[in-house]
């Protein structure tokens, strides 16, 4: 295994790279765990496509997820920095618990979580609804037609 090749804290397996336009998250293979830096996973809770992104499987929990229940939950080491991870709520307005590191400020989420921090958003922030060519230019990495000049001030 090289070096540089992050590894599942719970599977212990090598992570894949996915990237999704420019933010790169690591992915589990067989747990579909997911690991990112806090700024990362920040701006892809704000991409309203992230549905259609290779995140998909780590959005939605799989049916025979290989890690325990809550309470029987083990602490787990950073994938970065090999620091234990400490489970706690995201943020005061989505207290939903992850694991994070303290040292590095990196996250681990485990299978499904993604979607739960996706959809708690959702609620509180909705998405505007694109129309269909402006949703598959933003979809392909195209930027948006829309216009972001302001009128000149009298």
């Amino acid at each position: 295994m090289n070096e540089s090749q992050t590894v599942c804290p719970r599977c212990r397996l090598a992570m894949n790279k996915v990237t999704f336009r420019r933010w790169e998250v690591q992915l589990c293979p067989r747990c579909e765990g997911t690991f990112y830096d806090q700024q990362t996973l920040d701006t892809l809770l704000q991409q309203p496509d992230l549905r259609l992104s290779y995140l998909r499987p780590a959005l939605l929990p799989n049916l025979s997820s290989p890690h325990p229940e809550e309470v029987d939950r083990a602490r787990i080491p950073c994938p970065q920095c090999h620091q234990e991870m400490t489970r706690e709520g995201y943020s005061e307005e989505t207290p939903m618990l992850v694991d994070r590191c303290k040292n590095c400020c990196s996250i681990w989420l485990d299978d499904g979580e993604l979607g739960h921090l996706f959809e708690e958003r959702v609620k509180k922030h909705p998405h505007p609804h694109p129309g269909f060519v402006e949703g598959l230019r933003r979809l392909v990495g195209m930027t948006p037609r829309v216009s972001t000049r302001t009128a000149p001030q009298e």
